[in-house]
């Protein structure tokens, strides 16, 4: 079961939106290479 957050009651930001602040819009060239970076960081990290 997917639990729900309510960000505004905690006066929290959702991690999501901090991401497009800095990294861009899903689809955006600064977006991809966060994107990819990101993803090459996991799984170097799984692999240790």
């Amino acid at each position: 079961m997917k639990s729900t957050i309510d960000y505004k009651r905690l006066h929290l930001t959702p991690i999501e939106e901090l991401i497009d602040a800095d990294f861009g819009k899903p689809g955006t060239p600064e977006r991809k290479t966060f994107d990819e970076s990101a993803q090459r960081f996991v799984e170097d990290y799984k692999r240790k």
